[in-house]
């Protein structure tokens, strides 16, 4: 099913709440969105013209790198290809890791990291223009670590 071109689907669905997942969406919000059930509209459905999705941080890969600059692949939810000053931020001293970056599609971008030291305990953020946003990975959160 799609939105706005985003593929969607219905997670659950009860009376009063509805859970989706969005694939492929290219910012942290939409306008104009179109939700569509595969039973129909349910009763007192209002109408709504946008969505505001949280980014999250899921993986930073390698782990490790030198500290004068390594290629990283960073993967996350809620930020896509038009999502503003994508970054990753070193949070005890709140600079920003990369000296460049390139998004490569949703939930995914590369970092060039800046010349600087990284512990392996030190707290990694996903940074976009709304702010900054922690690890989400609830399995493993090393994998949003990188020394």
């Amino acid at each position: 099913m799609l939105i706005d071109g985003v593929e969607q689907t219905a997670l659950v669905v009860t009376e009063t709440t509805a859970t989706f997942t969005l694939i492929d969406i290219t910012d942290e919000s939409s306008a104009d969105l179109k939700i569509y059930f595969p039973d129909g509209l349910p009763a007192g459905y209002k109408d709504f013209s946008s969505i505001k999705v949280v980014p999250t941080l899921v993986s930073v890969s390698p782990r490790a790198g030198s500290s004068g600059g390594t290629l990283l692949t960073v993967t996350g939810t809620g930020f896509g290809i038009k999502t503003l000053k994508v970054n990753l931020l070193h949070k005890a001293t709140g600079v920003e890791i990369c000296a460049e970056v390139h998004v490569t599609g949703y939930g995914t971008f590369t970092c060039l990291t800046k010349v600087m030291e990284i512990n392996s305990s030190d707290e990694i953020l996903l940074q976009t223009a709304s702010g900054s946003y922690t690890c989400g990975n609830t399995l493993n959160a090393a994998e949003c670590s990188f020394e």
